[in-house]
């Protein structure tokens, strides 16, 4: 296994963008409109420099960002079809223009499933299904497998 540590935040287009950070918790900086500059980098741009590598899984927590990462990591998805761990908080995403239902129509529409995972293991659900989870007021983890 090979990890490569980058100094960037991933988004739907490489460039610069500002990343808000947040002095109380470490996990909780985010893109936005103030903030230190940083180089911005899209999925599909890191791996096809590096001559699209195998991977089984992205995982992405990115504070209501991830729709602008999925699109940045399109021909991700469709070449290599790695899982897909995320998390979806719907009231974060509208913050930054988007919302749970874009997200996972985004992913049903590159043929992946969503799953919850519980005690038992993963356990597949249907999209309204995950879209009135994501809408409860509380983000959810969910992993997203290609259909087959």
């Amino acid at each position: 296994m090979n990890v490569l540590p980058l100094q960037a935040v991933a988004a739907e287009q490489a460039g610069r963008l500002r990343l808000e950070k947040n002095p109380f918790h470490p996990a909780d900086h985010r893109i936005g409109d103030n903030g230190v500059e940083v180089e911005a980098v899209t999925i599909d741009g890191v791996l096809g420099e590096r001559g699209w590598p195998s991977v089984s899984l992205i995982k992405i927590d990115v504070q209501g960002a991830e729709e602008r990462v999925l699109k940045g990591a399109t021909e991700t998805l469709q070449r290599l079809r790695p899982a897909v761990f995320m998390e979806v908080d719907d009231s974060a995403l509208r913050t930054m223009g988007s919302s749970a239902e874009a997200v996972l129509n985004f992913m049903f529409s590159c043929r992946y499933e969503a799953h919850r995972i519980g005690s038992h293991g993963a356990c597949r659900v249907s999209k309204a299904e995950a879209l009135r989870v994501c809408q409860q007021g509380t983000y959810v983890d969910l992993l997203f497998r290609p259909a087959e």
